[in-house]
């Protein structure tokens, strides 16, 4: 809105920022004003401009004429050096007088710089006698004239301090010329302060001549603008308050329709709506939804105090919040905020009770003053009631959760001792197998022994080497001779899984092709293959060479798995062995069969390559496994319970064997099958580079 109030407001802030601008030192409002927003023939940069332009002009007519005379004189005195001079003087300033685009800090400076150093080489060819210190005097009064008063004191500084030096040389020589002083050293010191004292009394008046004259346009500019701004507002402001006088009627009606619409909407809301004096608490106004919650009329209402009304219990609860709410209210006139709401028991007309959530404001004058209270009550009897019920239903939860709680904490003392029983049963467990690994361990040559001995003179006895035997002797010694290396061979396997679990297994890794592994193991069951017409094939894709493992071990894996695969495969059958490479991906390892193995996370270098596995797959066609005994087959002494399973010799531990030998190369073992009759495959992957 318009108000004459911002008109005088404004024209202080205009003063204001006139009188800053006159304390801004005079270099910031050169800068400041000599800008393009100003136009160049406008103000005393125009004159400046003009003076600038006349010396250069004046300099290159001077320059012109006081070069004749050396010119014709030049071949008899040898001048041509200070024709050179001149001629590039001139020059110069012909430059500055075509370079209108260049910016007039620049020019200036390169035209004062030719006025000191003519002045400076006059003095030095001539001596204080010729025109250079006249140069020297045009230089400090051109510098005043074209820039600020820092330039000013500057340039007198300079003036001063190359007349010292002219006074102290003893001569001034210039193109082999000796130029006698004519002046003693104390009129020299006259001359210089004389001189200078001139020099500074002329520039520095002419600085601050031009300091006010430029500061005399700025405020007659800012005065222009200043003017024409209040001018446009008091034009606005008379607009403004046409449009005011206009729309005051309209919001007189306005405001009256609106006051019938809040009586209304205060007739019939369901709240309690009230407003009470603030000296004495009485009702001025109360709305008559007052019927419907203490069953009073509102002219029953009016003039009475609200503590006739509040439940006695309640009385002094509502009087100290009321008091500390209208003493913060007070302190903070402009805050009108709704204050926190409370909740009381009122007294209905009949003498019950009602509670209701009262939410209150103040009500303000014109100066900010409050004058009375504005409240609004809700009845919330049926949120209390329903509030009760559920302190009764939390007070009865709690007690199940205490009670649940003591249950729980029964059975949890019951499961620790439960643990403590099944430790102490597991750590009896553990030594009775350590016990009876080390015992199998330190019985090996015991047991071995005697088979070798009876394996070796069965074989003796079979050969012939102590006579002749008949056939019948012959095939009762050959049923000795394979079961005792079946016995050995049960008795090697026992042996094999007591050292492992006794940890007297050792494990000696060192380079081995695989594929003569595999040759190797082939050949092993080659022979039983071809008694039964089992077909075998392998097939091996992109696989180092070498692996680091046990040799050894690594060869018994293979023929467990493929001695097991002829056992169980039926003749006209097929063993298919398949080898190839595996990358690790990240901590992950996915093999052939799309099955994902976790690996430990390894502290690599960011070059580092990922990690290299072997996986080999021995598949057949024989009886299969089901999904139940997948896991069992690898514990010891487990063995497919089927009625196929049992008419096959074995103890059983082939495959646990084979899965701790694994597991000393650092990899995974596990069989897959279709099911019954549908074949099994039998995977193992380990590390290329050998265990970590």
């Amino acid at each position: 809105m318009g108000d004459p109030k911002q008109i005088d407001t404004t024209s202080k802030s205009i003063d204001k920022a006139t009188d800053q601008l006159r304390r801004t030192p005079f270099s910031q409002k050169i800068a400041k004003h000599f800008t393009p927003s100003l136009l160049p023939n406008e103000g005393l940069h125009h004159w400046q401009e003009w003076i600038l332009q006349t010396v250069l002009v004046v300099s290159i007519g001077c320059g012109l004429i006081t070069s004749i005379l050396p010119f014709i004189q030049a071949p008899k005195k040898g001048f041509w050096p200070l024709i050179l001079f001149n001629i590039c003087t001139i020059a110069f300033c012909v430059c500055l007088v075509m370079a209108r685009k260049l910016a007039y800090i620049k020019r200036v400076t390169g035209a004062l710089t030719v006025c000191y150093i003519m002045g400076l080489s006059l003095i030095l060819m001539f001596g204080i006698n010729g025109s250079g210190p006249y140069f020297l005097f045009t230089f400090t009064i051109l510098t005043a004239l074209l820039l600020d008063l820092e330039a000013t004191k500057f340039a007198i500084v300079l003036n001063a301090v190359t007349l010292i030096l002219v006074i102290w040389l003893p001569q001034n020589v210039y193109m082999g010329t000796h130029v006698t002083i004519k002046f003693a050293p104390a009129h020299l010191i006259i001359f210089w302060f004389i001189f200078l004292g001139l020099n500074i009394a002329v520039a520095i008046s002419v600085s601050i001549l031009v300091q006010h004259l430029h500061l005399a346009f700025i405020g007659e500019h800012e005065t222009k603008i200043t003017l024409n701004k209040k001018q446009q507002k008091i034009v606005a402001i008379q607009r403004h308050l046409k449009k005011e006088i206009e729309t005051c009627k309209d919001s007189e009606i306005a405001f009256r329709k609106r006051e019938n619409q809040y009586r209304i909407l205060a007739e019939n809301v369901s709240d309690h709506i009230w407003i009470l004096d603030l000296e004495a608490f009485l009702y001025i106004y109360t709305s008559p939804s007052i019927t419907a919650i203490l069953g009073y009329s509102p002219s029953e209402i009016i003039g009475r105090s609200i503590w006739d009304y509040i439940h006695p219990e309640s009385v002094n609860m509502v009087k100290t919040w009321l008091a500390e709410q209208i003493d913060l209210k007070q302190k903070n006139t402009k805050d009108n905020k709704r204050m926190r709401a409370i909740e009381f028991m009122e007294r209905r007309k009949d003498g019950t009770m009602v509670w209701v959530e009262t939410q209150v404001s103040l009500i303000r004058d014109d100066n900010g003053h409050p004058i009375s209270i504005l409240g609004v009550s809700r009845d919330i009897s049926r949120r209390k009631a329903t509030e009760a019920k559920l302190v009764e239903a939390y007070a009865a939860l709690d007690q199940r959760v205490w009670e649940r709680t003591e249950d729980l904490t029964e059975k949890n003392k019951e499961l620790e001792r439960e643990i403590v029983k099944r430790k102490r049963a597991q750590e009896i467990s553990e030594r009775a197998n350590k016990a009876k690994s080390d015992f199998l361990a330190n019985m090996s040559h015991e047991l071995r022994t005697p088979l070798n001995h009876i394996i070796g003179f069965t074989e003796l006895v079979i050969d012939k080497h102590f006579g002749p035997i008949n056939s019948t002797q012959e095939e009762y010694l050959n049923d000795v001779l394979s079961s005792s290396r079946h016995l050995l061979s049960v008795i090697n396997d026992i042996l094999d899984l007591s050292k492992i679990e006794a940890g007297k297994m050792v494990f000696n890794p060192t380079e081995v092709r695989i594929n003569s592994v595999l040759a190797t193991s082939f050949n092993m069951i080659r022979e039983k293959a071809i008694k039964h017409k089992i077909q075998l094939t392998s097939e091996t894709g992109q696989i180092p060479k070498k692996i680091t493992a046990d040799e050894r071990k690594l060869k018994q894996i293979m023929y467990n798995l493929l001695s097991n695969a002829a056992k169980f495969t039926s003749d006209n059958g097929r063993i298919h062995v398949t080898a190839q490479s595996l990358r690790a991906q990240k901590n992950h390892l996915i093999t052939s069969s799309g099955k994902k193995i976790s690996l430990a996370p390894l502290k690599l270098n960011s070059d580092a390559k990922p990690r290299e596995y072997l996986e080999i797959m021995v598949s057949d066609s024989g009886i299969g496994i089901k999904s139940d005994d997948l896991t069992n087959i690898f514990s010891p002494f487990e063995q497919v319970e089927s009625d196929a399973s049992r008419k096959y010799e074995g103890t059983g531990l082939g495959l646990p064997l084979s899965k701790r030998l694994v597991k000393l190369h650092g990899g995974w073992i596990w069989a897959e099958s279709d099911g019954l009759n549908k074949g099994s495959r039998f995977y193992m992957i380990i590390p290329v580079d050998g265990p970590n």
